[in-house]
């Protein structure tokens, strides 16, 4: 999920992936005593994402901890981790420790009903681990339109660029990508607008009538 190949990813959505991974990894083990492993593995994945983002942004591992490394309130003063500004949600979003997993010490009273499996002789299914092509990784299809986005959030400062309402915005591209997609839509800022509800709206619903008007058009001369 971090080597080379991986560069040109969302820093954003490679944060979420790798959160992701190792919740439900921890969540899975919490009960055999693994303090000592969650430790491991929270010490191995900062590692990993000290090296991919300074080969990312091609920058020194000082400059990477002033950019990336922030202190997060907490017991004992909080810690330093690794967090990224979300201009979408306007929130920090930290790097997921395993040690942060709530543990299960003892069997909880629902399966009081349930076998023993080291006391009686039930055949059980064995729980297959997914892989990792079956965990997503933090690719997007369009890493450069989620990078773009934020710099419109950002730009608008929390109100609509259309009717200056505050608010929840939706980032709209102001022609139109077709069935072309994203990735070849055209995503510089300057053709992107930070949208209210209500003018993303209504913005769609002139395209709408847009297409159905030429799909007319196309039926008559056909």
């Amino acid at each position: 999920m971090t080597d080379r190949r991986t560069l040109s990813d969302d820093a954003i959505r490679k944060i979420q992936a790798i959160n992701a991974a190792v919740r439900g990894w921890a969540a899975y083990y919490r009960a055999v005593n693994p303090t000592e492993t969650f430790k491991e593995l929270d010490r191995y994945v900062w590692l990993r994402l000290s090296i991919w983002f300074r080969k990312k942004y091609r920058i020194s591992p000082k400059q990477m901890q002033e950019r990336f490394m922030h202190r997060k309130e907490g017991p004992k003063g909080g810690r330093k981790d690794y967090a990224v500004w979300d201009e979408g949600t306007g929130r920090w979003l930290w790097r997921y420790l395993a040690q942060e997993t709530k543990l299960v010490y003892h069997r909880p009273s629902f399966k009081n009903h349930w076998p023993h499996p080291y006391l009686e002789s039930v055949k059980g299914e064995r729980y297959v681990l997914p892989t990792l092509k079956e965990v997503w990784t933090g690719i997007t299809r369009a890493p450069i339109y989620e990078a773009t986005r934020r710099v419109v959030l950002k730009r608008a400062q929390g109100a609509c660029e259309r009717c200056g309402q505050p608010g929840k915005l939706y980032v709209h591209h102001k022609n139109r990508a077709g069935e072309r997609g994203r990735n070849v839509a055209d995503n510089r800022p300057e053709m992107l607008e930070a949208l209210c509800l209500a003018c993303h709206v209504q913005e769609h619903r002139a395209e709408h009538i847009y297409r159905n008007k030429q799909r007319s058009a196309k039926a008559k001369a056909g």
